[in-house]
């Protein structure tokens, strides 16, 4: 594995009492690079937060903090999380996303929650939500004003899934149909149980992210034990598509090396996933960066949980 030099550190975004994570970066039309990122409610990942959006002029060394916006909000009993980003050929950004909801007792409680937190002045007792906290759907959003206003969420169909979270931003093929990437089960409603592992799959829509469609299955495995997750999509110059995912390992959910599967036939069809050397343990979440103008080479960037964490 090539090393890399040269790195710089540059800080897109900031908060003095909110976590920030889960950021996705996509290069735009006017050269400018757009990220989008979750910021918490609370100082610590709870899924439950909001999601915004800056740019940057300059390769991403500086972040204007006048492009910041809000691309959906929190409310008192939604959140949302784990945003991708893609720009269309017409020029519209959309933006995916999941929704959460089920954070407080709807029946006051007659003993403690096992949890102790969160619990803070702002948002109360949050404390059963370890239990209640659930997956309500996973929207886009749209604007047509560079992220100066957003459509409201539109429903992304993905039956025969009961739960489907996405993770990275949508493709958009030269056909204009567009591809976004999810990861979920048909028997369960959360990421765990009933003895179904998750698969991998796309959803497809063919009219610019107003209706969708389960279109593909990138990755499933029968017998139960390997997790497919967090799938990231590329498409190469020669028209085959490339999708990363994140593994873990039933019963234990030991997490596992990413696995990769190609498609020659705009994504209707993959071939079996095959195990990557990205690390010699547990692997998180995955994202391309190509350069079809200048090289045809696409870099892959993921990080690694280990004792000496990294990406």
């Amino acid at each position: 594995m090539p090393k890399l030099t040269g790195v710089s550190h540059h800080t897109i975004h900031a908060h003095p009492e909110h976590c920030v994570n889960q950021v996705a970066t996509r290069l735009v039309a006017s050269s400018e690079i757009v990220a989008v990122f979750n910021e918490e409610r609370f100082p610590y990942h709870h899924d439950s937060g909001q999601t915004l959006l800056k740019r940057s002029p300059d390769g991403g060394r500086s972040w204007l903090e006048s492009s910041r916006t809000i691309v959906l909000p929190w409310t008192e009993t939604t959140g949302n999380w784990d945003c991708g980003f893609c720009e269309l050929a017409d020029g519209t950004w959309l933006v995916n996303l999941t929704v959460t909801g089920f954070f407080k007792r709807g029946i006051r409680a007659e003993q403690p929650s096992w949890s102790a937190r969160p619990l803070t002045a702002e948002w109360g007792d949050w404390t059963w939500a370890y239990k209640l906290q659930g997956w309500l759907g996973t929207f886009v959003v749209k604007s047509t004003d560079r992220g100066q206003s957003w459509s409201q969420p539109i429903p992304v169909n993905v039956r025969p899934l009961k739960h489907g979270g996405c993770r990275l931003g949508c493709w958009q093929l030269p056909s204009g149909a567009i591809l976004m990437g999810l990861y979920g089960r048909i028997r369960g409603y959360g990421e765990e149980g009933e003895g179904e592992s998750t698969r991998s799959a796309l959803m497809r829509s063919d009219d610019n992210g107003e209706n969708w469609e389960y279109y593909s299955t990138l990755a499933y495995d029968p017998a139960g034990i390997i997790d497919y997750e967090e799938p990231a999509l590329v498409r190469l110059r020669d028209g085959r598509l490339v999708c990363a995912m994140r593994t873990h390992v039933n019963p234990s959910g030991d997490a596992k090396n990413l696995v990769v599967t190609v498609s020659e036939d705009d994504g209707f069809s993959w071939t079996p996933p095959r195990w990557t050397r990205s690390s010699r343990s547990g692997t998180a979440g995955t994202s391309w960066c190509t350069d079809t103008v200048a090289r045809p080479t696409v870099s892959g960037a993921w990080s690694q949980r280990t004792a000496s964490p990294g990406t």
